[in-house]
């Protein structure tokens, strides 16, 4: 990547000692989807003079859109060159995302350079937003520079339906964000991590809160006993059917879940699909009402138990999961790759069998 960075940089410096043409036929193109609450603008680029390397912008309006990835399309693939961008997670506050692409081949074809993805603010109030590609640089094989004249897009957005008073009536949505794997979501507490304390519902929920986006989620709570500070972690989960109380209209955050409940908790968080299948994967869920989610989650690597004297493996449903079984199956689901913290706490060594599972994500 360093070399490629310099490559482009050299590249693009030294394209003050080339010659500037006007491209009467070449220009670029935009095309655009909605789905849910995601926008992906396709840049390409039709007839084509040939070219080497460009320099390209993508200005959008911040106040609706956040730029969440930009990815690679079938004209860069098929030849195997490279691009870069300045998109950099939560940190992004630029109103245009900049590419840069760098090729070793004279492109002649016409095709998509790359496409640039971006996430519907929930709060947006128009009808419709302006998306705008501008080329800084093209440069040809014979290291002509050449302009393109801007192009723009008028997006038609899906303009939130209102009810009385004017209370929007949006369907609340859950989405896994796009950096979770690299996400520290697990609070600790200061000198010590507790790793064989039983996991409450609100160290769960708050913990997966961190790992995800909502959109036109509640923020007053249906519950009699929810504390302030997870008032907006419990609203989200429930807006999303993931959690929900009980009968007295309290959600009791403080109690314990079993692993059994935990399972299902998390197959609705991550809208895992959950079918009935004929193996049992452990000897003491045949009669246990959570044996296919266990199931499930066992066909895909993400639950395992605990190894009996003759070599099957029981899962223990019925007891209380733990904090550091917590960080195990969550990880598994994400693909945890974060670096290892270096903190230390006085209840926990680096003998712990899921020491590192813990400090890959603990904040």
């Amino acid at each position: 990547m360093k070399k490629l960075l310099s490559l482009t940089l050299t590249l693009l410096f030294t394209v003050f000692f080339y010659n500037i043409a006007s491209a009467d036929s070449t220009e670029l193109g935009i095309t655009q989807t909605i789905s849910g609450n995601e926008l992906t603008a396709i840049i390409s680029i039709e007839n084509n003079q040939g070219f080497s390397a460009f320099s390209i912008n993508v200005s959008y309006d911040k106040d609706i859109l956040t730029p969440i990835s930009i990815t690679e399309c079938e004209l860069i693939k098929s030849k195997g060159d490279s691009i870069t961008s300045n998109i950099n997670g939560k940190t992004y506050t630029a109103d245009f995302v900049s590419a840069v692409w760098v090729s070793l081949n004279e492109i002649k074809n016409d095709g998509n350079l790359f496409e640039v993805k971006f996430k519907l603010k929930e709060d947006f109030s128009v009808n419709e937003t302006l998306i705008k590609v501008t080329c800084n640089e093209l440069i040809s094989k014979d290291k002509t520079v050449v302009k393109l004249a801007p192009k723009e897009v008028n997006v038609n957005l899906t303009k939130p339906n209102t009810g009385i008073g004017g209370v929007t009536n949006k369907n609340p949505t859950i989405m896994l964000k796009k950096d979770a794997d690299k996400i520290r979501y697990m609070n600790d507490y200061y000198e010590e991590f507790k790793p064989l304390a039983y996991a409450t519902r609100y160290e769960i929920i708050n913990a997966l809160y961190n790992l995800f986006d909502f959109m036109s989620v509640s923020s007053n709570s249906t519950f009699s006993d929810v504390l302030d500070e997870y008032n907006k972690q419990v609203c989200a989960f429930t807006s999303v059917n993931v959690v929900s109380g009980y009968p007295d209209g309290t959600f009791k955050g403080g109690n314990n879940i079993t692993r059994a409940e935990f399972i299902k908790l998390l197959t609705a968080a991550f809208k895992f699909d959950v079918q009935e299948i004929s193996k049992n994967f452990f000897t003491d869920i045949q009669d246990n009402w959570a044996k296919n989610y266990i199931n499930a989650f066992a066909l895909k690597g993400y639950a395992k138990g605990y190894e009996n004297p003759d070599g099957t493996y029981s899962f223990r449903p019925d007891d209380f999961v733990t904090r550091s079984e917590c960080v195990a199956f969550i990880n598994r689901i994400i693909g945890a790759s974060g670096d290892l913290s270096d903190k230390k706490y006085t209840d926990l060594s680096d003998d712990f069998w899921g020491y590192s599972e813990i400090m890959k994500v603990v904040k």
